[in-house]
């Protein structure tokens, strides 16, 4: 997050579109396979090699180190990966991981591994659990302390707040569970090119919802710009659940008509 004497600058917006690979189409890149990496035996030797020096040293996962999950043959497609993710389309699929062939925390350990060599795990609540289950518990985001991966809902297009976001598939779901993808450059691009009445909106500051996590000496919300222009770089943060779910505090101001359109615009975009 942004520190309060950042957010309340006049925002630097790029005078024309923003170049960059991630500013893809889905038609320009579903038939591409530079993001798709398959795993070959020698990957799969690799990491269950680094599997059994953690199963020999550390029996806690989460103080497994990199240096504790060492990589010779896989640590050459990672290095594509990583090259893949922060310069190129910003986004891959790894494939051929025999999910069968393991328990739950060997597996657990092969994905924390793998996280370790692209880079620094985060907290991703406010109980700072490292890793957490996609899975339906029968819970409803019309609870406002309630996050949208233990339900049922249709998650709409979302940034969440890290710079690398991984998910492995331990088995498919019974119906549903299909993840989906769009550009926030592009989308940011076709705001520019169509409304850039709006795209201003998008740069100045919005309430977003802490849901409950609430650090101690805060409030129960804070504000960010959906849109940063920083070193050439275009940042992007959106959640837009949250941010609608804002609204309920008094305090916070209510959604002008410039921002109700921006949002709709936005969805239409991607």
């Amino acid at each position: 997050m942004l520190p309060e004497s950042e957010v309340n600058r006049e925002p630097l917006i790029p005078h024309g579109p923003v170049i960059d690979p991630a500013g893809w189409r889905g038609p320009e890149v579903k038939n591409r396979n530079d993001w798709i990496y398959q795993l070959d035996e020698a990957d799969i030797a690799d990491l269950e090699a680094a599997l059994r020096n953690v199963e020999r040293t550390t029996p806690d996962l989460i103080s497994v180190t990199r240096d504790q999950f060492p990589l010779q043959q896989f640590s050459n497609k990672l290095r594509a990966v990583t090259c893949q993710l922060n310069e190129g389309l910003g986004f891959v699929l790894l494939r051929g991981l025999p999910i069968d062939r393991y328990t739950r925390k060997q597996v657990a350990t092969i994905y924390w591994g793998i996280g370790l060599h692209l880079g620094k795990p985060v907290s991703q609540n406010g109980k700072g659990h490292l890793l957490g289950h996609v899975v339906n518990l029968g819970r409803t985001m019309a609870n406002p302390n309630q996050r949208g991966h233990e339900t049922r809902e249709t998650l709409r297009y979302h940034v969440d707040e890290c710079d690398i976001v991984g998910l492995l598939c331990l088995h498919e779901a019974k119906a549903g569970g299909a993840s989906t993808l769009a550009s926030a450059v592009a989308i940011h691009n076709a705001i520019q090119a169509n409304r850039p009445d709006l795209l201003r909106v998008l740069y100045q500051p919005w309430y977003i919802d802490r849901r409950g996590e609430i650090p101690e000496g805060t409030k129960p919300w804070y504000t960010m710009p959906i849109f940063t222009y920083h070193e050439d770089r275009l940042m992007v943060w959106l959640e837009p659940g949250y941010s609608a779910s804002a609204q309920r505090f008094p305090e916070v101001p209510r959604y002008t008509e410039a921002q109700v359109e921006a949002m709709k615009t936005g969805g239409n975009a991607g």
